[in-house]
């Protein structure tokens, strides 16, 4: 796999326009550790020594992290089908990392999560997703979670997992989301973000997923994205051609879609009451149409972004799908082999 990582970007991409327009594209946030819990146990523990090369161990995070009061050992967990343990083991041997500028956190159970990760870079020791973690360059960082049921442990079920490195200096960021099977507590999802970095500066950045959004006025015009998530993820990773057909029709069906509802006068604003004071909102009395005005810079705040996007993608699409390609080798991953439709591990 070479360099790479793995991790979950907040995947969003917005400008704005006095707060009137803004282009997004979300997928749900899986992170492992979004704060420090003072009371737990410190007996944090580093990958298994049996996977541990010459190179050394990664090292283990500061003590208190999420979760440390409750690691759980591989064996304990209990999946429903032997192919859906199988996905799960090959994504793991695939992301493990090693080497001190990584920090491991063992499997341990927060909430309805059982999460494994990795992660380096600025604040890494202490957790992998949250303050500036996942944002400075040279930063890689990923999670690798099923999911629990308190009253059915140890059963687990569905699968996620996130993957992404930011150059240190010049080049391209790549963040990759999967989930799945996440029944009552974690949407389906499938999402890429690229950004360009420039002299360790992150500049401008494309999403894709299942839809793209484009914020007006009280509301959200969204282009949905051709086919299934693997459908998708197969027309990302099949070439840098593919990768860039596939942001030109996502780009292209949403500035369509944006333009039919201007036309249309379909997005609306309110007219709000008088501010009360006190802190709190004044109400939307109404919503009507926006005006000639609103409209002409709801387009320009999106071709804006557009122009930005498409150039990107049109400069960087090469050095776009290597990067995603590096983060998901085929043999690791693939929705083919996920959950019930995967093969056993062969050991």
């Amino acid at each position: 796999m070479g360099a790479a990582l793995l991790a979950t970007a907040a995947c969003s991409a917005s400008s704005s326009n006095g707060g009137a327009a803004t282009q997004s594209e979300v997928a749900p946030e899986v992170s492992a550790a979004q704060g420090i819990d003072a009371g737990a146990s410190a007996n944090a523990k580093t990958v298994d020594s049996s996977r541990v090369p010459e190179t050394g161990p990664a090292r283990a995070p500061k003590a208190g992290f999420v979760g440390a009061d409750d690691l759980i050992a591989r064996d304990v967990i209990k999946f429903a089908t032997p192919a859906e343990a199988s996905a799960y083991d090959k994504l793991e041997a695939c992301f493990v990392r090693y080497g001190e500028e990584w920090t491991a956190y063992p499997r341990r159970r927060f909430g309805n999560f059982v999460n494994v990760e990795w992660c380096r870079g600025q604040g890494s020791n202490i957790n992998c997703g949250g303050g500036n973690t996942r944002e400075t360059p040279g930063a890689g960082w990923g999670s690798l979670s099923v999911l629990q049921y308190e009253r059915e442990w140890p059963q687990v079920f569905g699968l996620s997992f996130t993957t992404g490195q930011i150059p240190t200096d010049n080049g391209v960021a790549v963040s990759f989301s999967w989930s799945e099977g996440g029944k009552s507590v974690l949407g389906e999802s499938v999402h890429a973000t690229f950004k360009e970095v420039v002299a360790g500066e992150v500049g401008s950045k494309l999403s894709l997923g299942m839809a793209q959004g484009f914020s007006i006025g009280e509301g959200e015009i969204k282009s949905p994205t051709k086919g299934t998530r693997a459908e998708l993820y197969q027309r990302l990773v099949a070439s840098p051609d593919s990768l860039r057909n596939e942001a030109k029709a996502q780009l292209d069906g949403l500035e369509a879609a944006v333009e039919a509802a201007l036309t249309a006068d379909t997005p609306r604003k309110c007219v709000y009451g008088k501010y009360q004071g006190g802190g709190i909102p004044p109400r939307c009395l109404r919503k009507v149409p926006l005006d000639a005005s609103e409209k002409a810079a709801a387009r320009a705040s999106l071709q804006e972004i557009l122009t930005s996007q498409r150039a990107l993608i049109t400069k960087h699409a090469d050095a776009m799908h290597a990067g995603l390609v590096e983060l998901l080798p085929s043999e690791c991953w693939t929705p083919q082999t996920t959950l019930a439709q995967a093969a056993p591990v062969t050991k």
